[in-house]
């Protein structure tokens, strides 16, 4: 696989520690006027605010558009993003589809499959989330919660997936995307390979199943990938994969190692988002 700058400076600063902001800082200077924002969970006056404010000072365009520019390497010269959301919460059914409905902008979602008719139990502020019943191990000390009331009792955080029928009608709207994320959402890099390879394809497989028709992008759970990862994601026949690393989109970019900006939790002002995509 032929390596560009993008990837060259992503694996020298995973292999030395470079922290994430100097690795941005060090791709300043590449980016172009692409940008993807991240979500995981809104309220609808937030999303509402944040949707104005970006209709108005960027061109807004679904996921299949952005990869496609990247693909021909076509940078516009104006301001062009893409909205996207990870996990497949239920909040995003309630609070995000409404906006998207009544907006016609259109957004992504990666969904994490296993969380379908599920729900995540995580502790804020850490990328590990559990699966009840789906999550067997993982190579950490924290213990997995025996049972819901153990998991509250333990200060995990407990976030319902998406039901079977509230994906499906939202992978019917002309303005939403799916995207797969794993199935349980485990950091793929600690994972076996054949756990990996599970966690990629599986995903592809189980919401194509759900929905009916294609899943084409993925996103890394957590950010973390490595070029195992890579190259499992394009074997399994995805279009494109997304991180997390928190920059602008820049020119030496792979489609498979696609950049993305926090856009912010629930509840942050707009003035905040305004803050984070300033560059």
């Amino acid at each position: 696989m032929k390596k560009t700058i993008y990837e060259l400076l992503l694996r020298s600063a995973a292999l030395f520690g470079i922290p994430a902001r100097l690795f941005a800082r060090a791709l300043k200077s590449q980016s172009t006027n692409l940008i993807i924002l991240l979500y995981h969970d809104v309220d609808r006056e937030q999303f509402r605010n944040h949707l104005h404010f970006l209709d108005k000072h960027f061109r807004l365009v679904d996921l299949d558009e952005l990869v496609h520019l990247i693909e021909r390497r076509e940078f516009p010269s104006d301001l062009t993003a893409a909205i996207t959301f990870d996990d497949g919460l239920q909040s995003f059914y309630r609070n995000a589809f409404p906006i998207v409905d009544e907006t016609g902008i259109p957004v992504a979602n990666y969904v994490t499959s296993g969380v379908v008719d599920s729900e995540y139990w995580y502790k804020p502020g850490q990328h590990r989330i559990f699966i009840p019943g789906k999550t067997e191990s993982e190579p950490t000390q924290l213990i997995l919660p025996q049972d819901r009331n153990d998991a509250k009792n333990s200060g995990f955080t407990i976030e319902p997936g998406l039901t079977s029928e509230q994906l499906l009608e939202a992978s019917r709207h002309p303005k939403i995307t799916i995207g797969a994320h794993s199935v349980t959402h485990r950091l793929l890099r600690e994972t076996t390979y054949d756990e990996c390879k599970r966690e990629i394809f599986d995903s592809k497989k189980d919401l194509e199943s759900l929905i009916g028709h294609e899943v084409r992008h993925f996103a890394y759970p957590g950010g973390s990938f490595s070029e195992r990862e890579v190259l499992l994601v394009q074997e399994a026949g995805f279009a494109s994969g997304a991180s997390s690393q928190d920059i602008w989109i820049p020119r030496e970019v792979s489609p498979f190692i696609i950049p993305r900006k926090g856009a912010g939790p629930k509840g942050v002002s707009l003035n905040w988002l305004q803050y984070r995509i300033g560059r």
